[in-house]
Order: C-alpha cells, then sequence, then structure tokens
C-alpha cells in the first residue's frame, strides 16, 4: 500500500502541502493520510476526568470543524 502523510496546522503552508500532496498521490496512485495533532495545556492534568473530558471534546469538534473546511478543495476529492 502507498501512503502519504501529511502533517497540518490548518496554516496556508499546510494548505500548500496538501495540495501538493493530493497530485502526488494522484499520479502514484497512493492514498493520503492527514494528521494533526492537538496540543492541550498542562493545566488540564490538574483537572478532574470529566472537566479533562469537555475539553478534550471542545477541541476534538473545533479540530473537525476545521478539518470540514479544510480539506473542501477540488484537489482532495472531498
Amino acid at each position: 500500500m502507498k501512503g502519504i502523510l501529511i502533517p497540518v496546522d490548518f496554516s496556508e503552508h499546510s494548505e500548500y502541502a496538501l495540495e501538493v500532496a493530493a497530485l502526488m498521490a494522484k499520479k502514484i496512485e497512493a492514498d493520503l493520510f492527514i494528521l494533526h495533532m492537538l496540543g492541550l495545556s498542562e493545566a488540564i492534568f490538574t483537572k478532574n476526568e470529566s472537566q479533562e473530558f469537555m475539553q478534550a471534546q471542545y477541541y476534538m469538534k473545533l479540530a473537525k470543524k476545521r478539518f470540514d473546511s479544510f480539506l473542501d478543495k477540488p484537489y482532495t476529492g472531498a
């Protein structure tokens, strides 16, 4: 299996990297794997579990919204 991993931070540079990777993937018939890392504050470790869960859930939903618009490009086939 051929795959191309593209780490993204939703910046213009990430968008350009995604575009280039999508064009390359099309040429070599590879899959795209797009990765975004969530950076949670150290303060989250001092909260109780329910607060921790709520904050993590909030950031996951925010990332999903950003992914939806970030990936909605003609060159991604989305």
